[in-house]
């Protein structure tokens, strides 16, 4: 509340002074009070938590073998045991699926009262076997508080009302003198008597003080109100005198009180406005109403502007007299400011200056008229100056004659060839054609232009260092007067991002393509290689004896393991999802792979690996790695075969957003760089553009397939990284692999180890469906030698017919890819409507949309991938069946 408001309720200083004072005395005692009872009570509170904390991890210790092996008797006499606690008003032990094993239950002290929960973990030995839930009953604890609050209250009360008592009593004492003072001030106030003076006083402390300078500022009043008087006396002599030189210059004199809002304007003033003179002075609107509308914005801004920042103001402007006349008048003023420099009257004077504006503008009509002429011919120049200058900051321009020579290169055509202008002109203008095109392409342009048509189209051509780029041109013939083609002119706009956006999009339909091939072909060679190293596993099962046959059959079976491993990246090359990523520290997997690398190559080529420190992870899957490496290795070894060095490098980077870099273009944020490099033959530009295309080789028929790069190309769209490559013939070549940072860490947590052996038998009885017949009964053995009773299908019609007439099957393994009528997912699909109790687990050799299939609620099912082992079938089958409904 500020002091006028404090004055119009009629409260004085001591008042003022009173209550301020209760206010700081209130404030710091409550302060004091309420952090002392605030920090007691988080020390009650954190006491009494830490006890229960302690009673409940000694009772979850002590129960933890009940809740371990089920005991309902000897966990409910652990938890009796908490009668001893008063506080404590439940507890109970939760296991599995939140149903408690024991419960033990006090009624609480009051209705309201305050329960607060504390849960446990129980272990037996470092495992979790459920949750100990305690209810502490905080009423007692929060009442001492209530108790201690009322009382504090009660104290602050009391000393803010002797607090008060004490300042008012010393306030008015010390404010007596003030008043005194007060008194005299208001006496001069009202009476205009400044010659009226305080009485002085004797005393030493601040009132003297005060009494004696007040009474020493009434001294200079009274002096400041005589000289002011004879200065009002000298300006009104000033005031006449000016009067009379406006007068005979025929100026009009002004004055606007911008406080009051009034203008008085004298005799001459009014005449220039064509209005009646009046001693009580004109509107202030009057001056905005008279101002030609074409001037008003312009007039009121400087008006302003002066008011803003400086003193003096000059102007020219029209007005509109009464009778609808013009006139031009000139104007000076100068703002007068008060004490605290705010704008508070400005003066000022007018001339009527129409004469002197009407010869004025005669002459400049005059002048006008003579140089229009002349502009006339400068026009047309900066028109065609204006549209060179265009052309040249935004197209390719070159001008040609008709023998070919170039006569004329812009800035732009000379920036994107590399060449200078001094280089071009005089030249051949096929200087910068590619040589792809043969020699009559363009001597057949030449002739269409020259007979004076205009060409258009898209060419490629040649920078001077031998990089192509890509110009979308319209060649234009320039006529002479004799009707002849003299020159031409060709226009053309670089689309050279153009054209590499339109490779890369028919490379990749061409990989998806390919990629589509593979799957199915990868499809049915897993099948067959799934009869191969089952019936090897099943063989394997009765030759333990004969070590020489054992022998040659695991020759055998890891030979097939090898093929598995090709369809995978034949697979792998087909699929479009991220399998198998996973955050991965690429410095493990290079140092991991180092040696099985360095032996693919040959003596007379050296490896040297190079990975820095800290580098970051990246979301992949590092089988895909290895292949991609071992790829780019071969072909580097391939192009060095005289020997050389091949180098393999991982760094970390960062790409700024304000960097430009025309060879990688990335967007901004963290990456993994990883690079092979070699010293080999290189690459022409050409071959760059065209290695990633499946089946794309330059070696002979008998040594290369061409699928290596595509499926390196594949692997690195799949961690959505990118790869580049930078080569020339003769200096060797380096391949860069571009994977984003990941968000994800490391899980380093072990995952245990599962053996036949640990789950040997089940009882369960097993439907298998697969149009592989072969397949089938390979299952058939390896699930009934351990136990199961297993039923077989070739089709989904047949499955559903054994399970309309079985109800004790207990769960469907079945083939996804079945031909004709239902394949396994729609099989899936109805066992999970009509026959909600039977396991379902899958099987494919393909790869695609349904590595990763689902049941129509969103539920991914449980999966295993062809071709697979028994060892592996026997654990996809025992997790299914154990998982439960």
């Amino acid at each position: 509340m500020s002091d006028e408001e404090f004055e119009q309720q009629g409260l004085t200083l001591s008042h003022k002074v009173s209550l301020f004072a209760m206010f700081i005395t209130m404030t710091v005692v409550l302060a004091s009070t309420g952090f002392d009872e605030f920090t007691q009570y988080r020390r009650a509170a954190a006491d009494g938590e830490e006890q229960i904390k302690v009673l409940g991890k000694v009772t979850a210790f002590s129960i933890a073998a009940p809740a371990m092996f089920g005991d309902a008797v000897a966990a409910k006499s652990v938890l009796d045991a908490l009668r001893a606690e008063s506080n404590v008003v439940k507890a109970q032990l939760i296991i599995a699926e939140d149903k408690p094993l024991a419960v033990y239950q006090r009624t609480p002290t009051a209705v309201d009262a305050d329960i607060e929960r504390i849960t446990i973990p129980v272990q037996w030995q470092l495992q979790d076997v459920g949750d100990l839930v305690i209810d502490v009953d905080v009423s007692k604890l929060n009442n001492q508080l209530w108790r201690q609050i009322r009382f504090s209250l009660f104290l602050t009360l009391t000393a803010l009302l002797v607090a008060g008592l004490c300042v008012y009593l010393m306030v008015s004492i010390v404010t007596k003198p003030f008043r005194r003072l007060a008194d005299v001030a208001e006496r001069i106030v009202s009476e205009h008597d400044y010659s009226l003076r305080a009485v002085a006083v004797s005393r030493s402390d601040e009132v003297g003080y005060l009494t004696r300078a007040f009474n020493s500022m009434l001294d200079s009043i009274e002096s400041q109100n005589r000289d002011l008087q004879d200065a009002q006396k000298i300006s009104l002599g000033n005031e006449r005198r000016l009067m009379l030189a406006t007068s005979a210059a025929g100026l009009g004199v002004w004055d606007y009180d911008l406080n009051a809002k009034t203008v008085l304007w004298d005799k001459k003033m009014c005449s220039i406005y064509g209005v009646k003179y009046n001693a009580h002075g004109q509107r202030d609107s009057l001056f905005l109403e008279r101002l030609h509308p074409d001037d008003r914005d312009e007039v009121i801004a400087k008006y302003e502007g002066v008011k803003e920042q400086g003193d003096e103001l000059f102007s020219v402007f029209r007005i509109i007299c009464p009778d609808g006349s013009i006139k031009h008048v000139r104007s000076n003023a100068m703002l007068l400011r008060d004490t605290d420099g705010r704008p508070s009257r400005m003066i000022g004077i007018s001339l009527d200056d129409t004469s002197r504006e009407l010869t004025e503008a005669a002459l400049q009509n005059a002048e006008k008229l003579a140089q229009e002429r002349l502009s006339e011919s400068h026009i047309a120049n900066a028109k065609l100056s204006f549209q060179k200058r265009a052309l040249d900051e935004h197209a390719i321009v070159s001008i040609a004659n008709d023998k070919g020579e170039i006569t004329y290169a812009n800035e732009k055509f000379c920036n994107i060839c590399g060449y200078s202008r001094a280089e071009l002109i005089g030249t051949d203008n096929r200087l910068v054609i590619s040589d792809k095109y043969q020699r009559d392409f363009f001597e057949n342009i030449v002739k269409e232009v020259m007979s004076g048509k205009i060409w258009s189209g898209d060419l490629e051509n040649t920078t001077k260092s031998g990089d192509s780029f890509w110009v979308s041109a319209t060649i234009i013939p320039s006529v002479s007067d004799a009707g002849e083609v003299a020159s031409y002119i060709t226009i053309g706009t670089d689309i050279t991002q153009i054209k590499r956006a339109e490779a890369a999009l028919r490379r990749s339909q061409k990989m998806e393509s390919v990629g589509e091939l593979a799957g199915g072909l990868a499809h049915d060679f897993n099948n067959l290689l799934g009869i191969i190293i089952g019936n090897l596993d099943l063989i394997g099962d009765q030759v333990e004896t004969n070590q020489n046959l054992k022998n040659r059959l695991e020759v055998a079976q890891t030979a097939a393991l090898r093929g598995s491993m090709l369809t995978r990246s034949l697979l792998d090359f087909a699929r479009k999802s991220d399998g198998g990523h996973r955050p991965v520290d690429v410095g493990v997997v290079i140092s991991g792979f180092e040696e099985l690398i360095r032996k693919s190559l040959t003596a007379v080529v050296s490896l040297e690996t190079n990975c820095s420190e800290g580098l970051f992870l990246v979301q992949l899957n590092p089988a895909d790695l290895q292949d991609a490496l071992i790829n780019l290795s071969l072909n580097a070894r391939d192009a060095m075969p005289e020997g050389g060095a091949l180098v393999i490098k991982a760094q970390n980077v960062t790409i700024d957003a304000n960097r430009i870099d025309s060879e990688i273009n990335l967007e901004p944020g963290d990456y993994l760089e990883i690079s092979v490099g070699d010293t080999g033959v290189g690459m022409s530009r050409e071959l760059c553009d065209k290695i990633f295309d499946p089946f794309f080789t330059t070696k002979g028929k008998a040594e290369g397939t061409g699928l290596g790069l595509s499926i390196v190309y594949g692997f690195i769209q799949r961690a959505k990284g990118r790869i580049f490559v930078f080569s020339e013939l003769g200096e060797g070549a380096i391949f860069k692999m571009y994977f984003p940072r990941a968000t994800e860490v490391i899980d380093h947590q072990k995952k245990p180890s599962w053996s036949i052996s640990s789950h040997s038998t089940g009882i369960e009885t097993i439907l298998v469906v697969d149009d592989e017949v072969e397949l089938t009964v390979i299952a058939k053995s390896a699930l009934e030698g351990l136990g199961y009773t297993v039923l077989c299908a070739n089709n989904g019609d047949a499955a559903l017919d054994i399970l309309e007439n079985n109800s004790a099957i207990d769960l469907v393994f079945s083939d996804i890819v079945m031909p004709g009528g239902i394949t396994g997912l729609d099989l899936a699909a109805l066992i999970s409507k009509y026959y909600p109790r039977v396991k379902i687990l899958l099987t494919s050799g393909f790869s695609g949309e349904i590595d990763s299939p689902e049941s129509e609620a969103g539920e991914p099912y449980k999966m295993i991938k062809k071709p697979y082992r028994a060892m592996e079938l026997a654990r996809r089958v025992r997790e299914a069946l154990d998982e439960p409904i």
